[in-house]
């Protein structure tokens, strides 16, 4: 499991509808707080600057357990709530162990955790990311966020699919196309490389690209030409504007992104949990808004692009063999 700090983080977005306010979350968070010391600790929230020494082990170590991070907006920034959820995880095989005491609870569960970076938007809905991209806790952590929701209105909704930003597999094909000498995305933006990316044709049979991906690899041309396959996720290097960022990012389809430790911003040395929390704040707010943006309003991909990247795709076959 992943959280903030961890060297590795995935995220996964959903969404809840106008109603309730990051204030209101803030301090009902704050009333379910976490306790490790419990007897049987069961579940709750707590601080994304919590140490996280006893994520995934059995739950007999007692640590401090802060409360919910409100920040207020900043520059590109809208406010924000940031918070950690902690929840035991039953190992049923564990008390075949030896040594082990079968008939301590403890020792029959491990303590997961995954943190919740919630975002205010102009609209009064809030987008929120959960540091679990594995289905099993993405669906734990957001039902304890739609548990908590019920306390605090009648009628509320929360989308954990196809949310505002999930992304077309058609932007992946895009992608493809403005590598072929197009690659500035907009004023802003401009597409480095893609590092790897991923297909599945018509009888979703799945291929993989990896370290570089050009129009030279005569597999790829050859599913472009054929115009039946889907791509996504990728593996994206992009040089932002404002901030100036260089972003190394694997994008999924469904709107979520593991940013990676490799991004660099110019003139500001960053590493561990902040590091990985101005990513996601950046890549989130700004940077996918203005991919996906950029690929809306290309008009000479929507009338000609595809018809122009299946015949590159085509003669470079040719070239090729």
């Amino acid at each position: 499991m992943a959280v903030i700090s961890s060297p590795q983080i995935g995220v996964r977005p959903f969404r809840i509808e106008p109603g309730v306010n990051l204030q209101q979350l803030r301090s009902a968070m704050g009333k379910w707080q976490f306790n490790p010391s419990s007897a049987t600790p069961a579940d709750g929230w707590g601080s994304v600057a919590d140490d996280a020494f006893a994520i995934g082990l059995a739950p007999k170590y007692s640590f401090s357990v802060g409360g919910p991070l409100l920040l207020k907006a900043k520059g590109a920034q809208p406010r924000r709530l940031r918070v950690r959820y902690y929840w035991m995880h039953p190992r049923p095989r564990a008390r075949l162990a030896p040594g082990v005491d079968p008939t301590d609870w403890r020792n029959r569960h491990r303590l997961e955790a995954a943190d919740v970076l919630l975002y205010e938007n102009v609209d009064g809905s809030i987008s929120g990311l959960v540091t679990a991209r594995e289905t099993g806790d993405f669906q734990t952590v957001t039902r304890a966020v739609g548990t908590l929701l019920s306390t605090l209105s009648k009628s509320f909704t929360m989308t954990v699919d196809n949310v505002p930003e999930a992304i077309d597999d058609d932007l992946f094909l895009w992608l493809v196309y403005r590598l072929q000498g197009r690659e500035q995305l907009s004023t802003e933006l401009r597409l480095g490389g893609i590092g790897e990316l991923s297909s599945k044709d018509r009888h979703l049979r799945p291929t993989r690209f990896s370290e570089t991906v050009t129009m030279q690899r005569v597999e790829l041309a050859a599913l472009i030409a054929l115009g039946e396959v889907k791509f996504g996720p990728a593996k994206l290097d992009l040089d932002v504007t404002n901030p100036d960022l260089g972003a190394d990012v694997y994008v999924h389809p469904d709107g979520g992104f593991q940013p990676l430790r490799s991004s660099t911003y110019d003139g500001l040395r960053l590493n561990g949990a902040a590091q990985a929390a101005r990513l996601i704040d950046d890549l989130w707010t700004t940077v996918l808004p203005r991919l996906r943006a950029a690929h809306s309003s290309d008009t000479t991909w929507h009338h000609t692009g595809r018809q122009t990247l299946r015949e590159e795709a085509r003669d470079q076959i040719r070239a090729l063999v």
